[in-house]
């Protein structure tokens, strides 16, 4: 009880890294703190994010997400469900949410995903793949989505504690496609932290979209 009653004051302050396939270990918790620079309409503006996973149970994880820019603010609640299914051994999960906006056309959304994953160990490390599909569309139009996207992930994790990851994701929102091409690089700082670094590039325009520092802490 008071792990859900912290999960939900974080999302109070007005509620990424997310684990996906993966469900995170029953009564265990995963924080990631983010502050980065993004290309706006007029230019280069801050934004900083806080997401955090709670392992309610081994089949199902909880997680929050807050984002923050200049004039407005995001945020996003889910649950993840990890069913365990007879002769399927790939992790897998589905996930069902909302988002509130704090402006826009659209203030509340409805959140929904697949994601899909596998992972081996190798001489240089863990390596693992996934693929997540997500949805985002208003709460009385669930079957018109605004929002539609496809992402596949390598990553990497070296036993000296180096980490890696490539990440493509389809984007289709309004009728309009675009690509995002995202590397991260990182390093384990302690035993349960790793200090990352990313970046983002999109094809609807041209440079880096956005980069960001974050802090990922396991405990």
């Amino acid at each position: 009880m008071p792990a859900i009653i912290i999960v939900l004051f974080l999302i109070s302050l007005a509620l990424p890294a997310q684990a996906g396939p993966w469900p995170r270990a029953a009564q265990s918790w995963f924080m990631s703190s983010s502050l980065g620079q993004e290309r706006h309409a007029t230019g280069w503006q801050r934004f900083g994010e806080v997401y955090g996973e709670y392992g309610a149970t081994a089949e199902v994880t909880l997680a929050m997400h807050m984002r923050h820019t200049p004039g407005t603010w995001r945020g996003d609640v889910l649950a993840r469900w990890h069913p365990a299914l007879d002769g399927f051994s790939l992790p897998f999960g589905l996930s069902l949410g909302g988002r509130l906006e704090g402006s826009g056309a659209n203030r509340a959304l409805v959140l929904l995903g697949a994601h899909l994953g596998q992972g081996f160990d190798s001489r240089i490390g863990n390596i693992w793949t996934r693929l997540d599909l997500q949805m985002q569309s208003r709460p009385a139009q669930l079957t018109r989505p605004l929002e539609l996207s496809l992402s596949g992930q390598v990553g990497l994790r070296t036993e000296g504690g180096g980490l890696g990851l490539l990440s493509l994701t389809h984007k289709r929102r309004n009728g309009t496609s675009a690509l995002e091409f995202s590397p991260v690089i990182g390093h384990e700082i302690g035993r349960a932290r790793t200090l990352v670094l990313g970046m983002t590039a999109r094809s609807s325009s041209p440079g880096i979209a956005s980069v960001q520092l974050s802090l990922w802490s396991q405990f």
